[in-house]
């Protein structure tokens, strides 16, 4: 049976007010900007939902993103649409993302001995058992997430703020 995935990354978020001094983990809390929020109320015009069930990433900028364009259209969060992890030991400061997001491009995704962050092919198996759980249920499903993490698992240059992705397979 066939089966369908929309990915869509988040809206455009606003980081000005993230302590770059703070925890690593800190941007997950960034609220949308003033465009973000406009962007992701045009996807109103973009999508249908009727038929689709909604899962969204537990960030702050994702869980905006689905709040100004589903209405009351139900939807589950799930922690594993989180974010790419530059530390997996939730260690390091936000001035530290740079140069950790430099090693990973450099190693294409791949282990660092450098750097504790996930790897391309971790973030593929996360986002698989996403789809799995939820596409046992339902035929079409609409996760609202990250760009990295749509990256890694469809292996395509990082989409743009509320691009849609339509992916299909055979279950």
């Amino acid at each position: 049976m066939k089966k369908e995935v929309y990915f869509i990354r988040h809206s455009k978020p606003d980081y000005s007010e993230i302590d770059i001094n703070g925890n690593i983990n800190l941007p997950c809390f960034a609220p949308l900007s003033g465009e973000g929020r406009v962007m992701a109320m045009g996807l109103k015009d973009e999508i249908n939902l009727f038929d689709k069930f909604i899962v969204v990433s537990p960030y702050a900028r994702a869980l905006e993103t689905a709040h100004n364009f589903i209405g009351t259209h139900p939807y589950d969060v799930d922690y594993n649409l989180h974010e790419w992890l530059p530390s997996k030991s939730f260690t390091g400061k936000v001035k530290d993302i740079a140069d950790i997001n430099k090693e990973y491009k450099k190693n294409d995704g791949k282990f660092s001995e450098k750097y504790d962050y996930e790897t391309k092919e971790e973030m593929k198996i996360r986002m698989q058992k996403v789809i799995d759980k939820y596409t046992k249920t339902c035929d079409k499903i609409v996760l609202i997430c990250h760009a990295r993490l749509i990256s890694a698992f469809l292996d395509i240059k990082e989409p743009e703020y509320c691009q849609i992705i339509k992916y299909e397979f055979e279950a």
